[in-house]
């Protein structure tokens, strides 16, 4: 039994039970005003990337790479949430894909380079110059045997997905440290952090002391691409329930695919659901197979297509016109409970599983002319399917 039967059965069992505030509080700040005087029906109804260019290298220029621009398609639009029952379907086979975590990342060797050297030790010619690499260590060999070892080095971890940032930690290094990320961005320190915004090769140096001469450390890291995809809806009104058939789909890929709308998870390349008229938001991941994600969501609107129209006011003054308040379009294998309560006070004046009419009394007395009230129809079709409809009405006298 929900919130509202219960008050409900407490209203039939004692007509001076309390209602619930909450509920009542937000349909009254939506009631109408009074219609005017008549005995007809009224009918109720989200540049700029700023780059700060800094040239701090004192050796050649490091080369330019070309990165990919794709990005990943968002839709953000607002929806309202709607607990309703609904039938969950899908076909086709479970995501195999995981979402990349942080971990250490593997970069690739570049360069390391001497940019200055100490006046009592001359630099090496650097044309003449042979680097072997053992490990992380660099040993530079110049034609009159002067031996620089290089032990400067730095490492990386995070998740290689655009969006998301990697932490550098400079290692084996003795003065202040500065990064210079695609020739563009710098930051200071021994760690830094930077986010890379597309997938591809991006280039990282590190610039710092040791042993008393300036050296440069650069690598490359890749970052993968994430999901771009596209999300389609096709609706049905079901003949036989209040309902309609959702199938939600993308667009065929290597991706796998994670759906969620109102908390109801699915796995597959598409799904299917039966829904209430409403406005719904479906949330739909997509995982590649580097275990990248891009989210897209996807508002789904489901008309009302009962058929049922409910006046908002009637004149229940006995001239034979309009003289009794009714909901148009009932169907006989659907099954009705209507309540009718004041405002303000909520009591309860009429409930009937059987009349689907008000003629504007109480106990057989007129009630107040120009008054609001509340109503609640139910309507349950034959597939077991509950809505519910509320609004206001006004009796004109």
């Amino acid at each position: 039994m929900n919130r509202f039967d219960e008050i409900l059965k407490a209203k039939l069992d004692s007509h001076e039970a309390p209602l619930d505030m909450e509920m009542w509080n937000s349909i009254e700040q939506g009631l109408e005003a009074p219609a005017s005087p008549s005995s007809s029906f009224n009918a109720s109804l989200v540049g700029g990337i700023a780059a700060t260019t800094v040239m701090l290298l004192l050796f050649t220029s490091l080369p330019t790479l070309k990165h990919s621009d794709k990005t990943v398609s968002v839709v953000t639009e607002q929806a309202e949430n709607k607990e309703v029952t609904f039938e969950l379907k899908t076909e086709a086979l479970p995501a195999t894909f995981e979402e990349q975590e942080s971990h250490k990342i593997e970069l690739k060797h570049v360069e390391v380079a001497l940019t200055e050297v100490d006046a009592e030790e001359p630099m090496a010619d650097v044309n003449t110059t042979e680097r072997q690499a053992s490990g992380n260590d660099v040993v530079e060999h110049n034609e009159d045997d002067i031996v620089v070892e290089i032990t400067a080095d730095f490492s990386a971890s995070g998740i290689q997905c655009p969006g998301s940032e990697i932490t550098f930690n400079a290692l084996k290094t003795e003065g202040s440290v500065t990064w210079l990320f695609d020739g563009i961005h710098v930051e200071e320190g021994s760690s830094a952090s930077h986010l890379f915004a597309v997938s591809g090769e991006h280039e990282v140096v590190m610039m710092t002391e040791i042993n008393g001469k300036s050296v440069s450390v650069k690598k490359s890291i890749e970052i993968y691409e994430a999901p771009n995809f596209r999300v389609f809806s096709v609706i049905e009104k079901s003949t036989d329930c209040l309902t309609s058939d959702v199938l939600l789909s993308t667009e065929p890929s290597e991706y796998a695919y994670e759906w969620s709308l109102n908390s109801q998870l699915g796995d597959g390349d598409e799904m299917s659901y039966a829904l209430l008229a409403g406005t719904y938001m479906a949330t739909v991941k997509g995982i590649s197979s580097a275990g990248c994600i891009g989210i897209v969501n996807h508002p789904v609107l489901v008309k009302d297509e009962s058929g049922i129209y409910i006046p908002n006011s009637f004149a229940p003054d006995g001239d034979g016109l309009n003289d009794i308040w009714k909901p148009i379009g009932l169907l006989d294998d659907h099954s009705h409970e209507l309540s009718i309560f004041t405002v303000p006070g909520q009591e309860l004046v009429y409930h009937s599983t059987e009349i689907i009419e008000w003629n504007g009394s109480l106990n057989g007395q007129d009630m107040p002319a120009r008054k609001n009230y509340l109503y609640q129809l139910k309507v349950t079709d034959a597939c077991g399917n509950t809505e519910t409809k509320s609004g206001t009405i006004t009796t004109i006298r």
